[in-house]
């Protein structure tokens, strides 16, 4: 078969197996990508994904199907056919940093094995940019159903006071602090109406080992209608 961008489905990589082994079985994973919905969050580069299991790698697949897909706020889908790659472990995601405004704000990354049904998401929450975040163009994500080698997954509650003026509109993000370190910048965004007066929001944060909690960092980026905010507590 052709591997030639111009001729037959465009691809220019292929995932062969030898002729002599047998019945191979093979599944269609649904992957569904969700870019934040905060600020210059969407990008034009291109992305890509592979997806690591107990029985295998899909190896590096493009993601493109539209020409507006990563848009602020959107979710985008695709298909991608492989070999079953048995229970998923992990995920690589990133981008080649090109076009106008690369940088992308990742919210999370849903897989679904049409063949067994089962789901798997990987949170993110993080910029995948040069000139944001920790500067990476590829990030390693790993299920929010399972525990990371080394590293943790924290609840947060955000309680906004009640009294008048007291929500924002803001772009809000927090930093954890522990006795082995401390986790990556990580926004506080999903679909909700967050951070409004009187209201208790939560988010879930995956982050490396940083021992026992010392202290938590939250703020602000200024944006929006309104931004000044009145914040009561956070639990962890």
């Amino acid at each position: 078969r052709d591997s030639d961008s111009t001729l037959g489905d465009g691809k220019i990589e292929r995932e062969l197996v030898p002729s002599d082994a047998g019945h191979i079985t093979t599944t269609k994973y649904i992957v569904s990508v969700s870019t934040g919905k905060i600020r210059g969050a969407g990008t034009d580069a291109k992305v890509y994904l592979e997806i690591f299991g107990s029985k295998g790698t899909s190896g590096r697949r493009a993601l493109e199907n539209n020409p507006s897909n990563f848009e602020r706020g959107r979710v985008d889908k695709f298909e991608i056919d492989s070999v079953d790659l048995g229970d998923l472990k992990k995920i690589k995601i990133g981008h080649d940093n090109t076009g106008f405004g690369p940088g992308w704000f990742l919210k999370d990354v849903l897989i679904a094995d049409q063949e067994s049904a089962k789901e798997w998401l990987f949170p993110c929450g993080e910029w995948i940019a040069e000139n944001e975040g920790d500067g990476k163009i590829e990030k390693e994500l790993f299920p929010s159903s399972s525990t990371v080698s080394g590293g943790e997954r924290f609840l947060i509650e955000v309680y906004t006071g009640d009294r008048r003026g007291a929500g924002t509109d803001a772009n809000v993000f927090i930093t954890l602090y522990g006795t082995k370190g401390y986790s990556p910048q990580k926004s506080l965004d999903n679909a909700n109406n967050n951070f409004e007066r009187g209201c208790v929001d939560k988010f879930t944060v995956q982050c490396g080992d940083i021992g026992e909690l010392q202290k938590i960092r939250i703020g602000h980026d200024n944006s929006g209608f309104g931004p000044g905010w009145f914040l009561d507590k956070v639990i962890v």
